[in-house]
């Protein structure tokens, strides 16, 4: 929370919103701020979903006319002509199989001095499959060579290291600002 805190925007685009659990607590916390949750399944990422979350959670401050629910047929995001001072991306980029080119997508909807915010697990070595989808998660190494054609600086970056997942694997769990070049 102290991260997203410190970075000013207004209009907030969250990609890959799943259950809304952690955006929707970001939006109890920061009253005022727009957000556009987008995702591309309509059986979790919906009003009533979005309604239970806020009585499970107690989100009281969640204002519900600043925020707003889109889905898309693809796993890029359909939002011609919008622009969100900041986009985050939670736990998304190793469900992706054309990463480069939803990050070029991604860019196309920040606004002048945006920033895009990715949150993933790093390894050290290359994991096996991640439950639930059929990619797996990226080493560090791998994600810095994703990163450097893309016209995208890093400002500042946050790591969770030494966690261990289900198999004892080690990773780090990142939080990584970017803005255009």
């Amino acid at each position: 929370m102290e991260f997203i805190r410190s970075i000013e925007f207004d209009h907030v685009l969250d990609f890959g919103s799943g259950n809304m659990e952690v955006i929707l607590k970001l939006a109890n916390a920061l009253p005022g701020k727009k957000f556009v949750f987008d995702d591309i399944d309509s059986s979790i990422c919906n009003w009533t979903q979005l309604e239970a979350q806020i009585k499970k959670y107690e989100l009281l401050e969640v204002n519900t006319k600043l925020v707003s629910i889109h889905i898309c047929t693809e796993k890029f995001p359909q939002l011609e002509g919008r622009e969100f001072n900041l986009i985050l991306v939670s736990g998304l980029l190793h469900e992706l199989n054309k990463k480069a080119e939803f990050l070029e997508v991604l860019q196309s909807h920040l606004g002048e001095n945006g920033s895009i915010l990715v949150s993933d697990a790093f390894y050290d070595n290359i994991p096996s499959h991640h439950n639930g989808c059929n990619n797996r998660f990226m080493t560090k190494t791998e994600f810095e060579e994703f990163l450097k054609p893309l016209d995208l600086t890093l400002i500042r970056q946050w790591n969770q290291t030494g966690i261990q997942d289900g198999k004892g694997r080690s990773y780090e769990w990142s939080i990584l600002e970017f803005e255009r070049n």
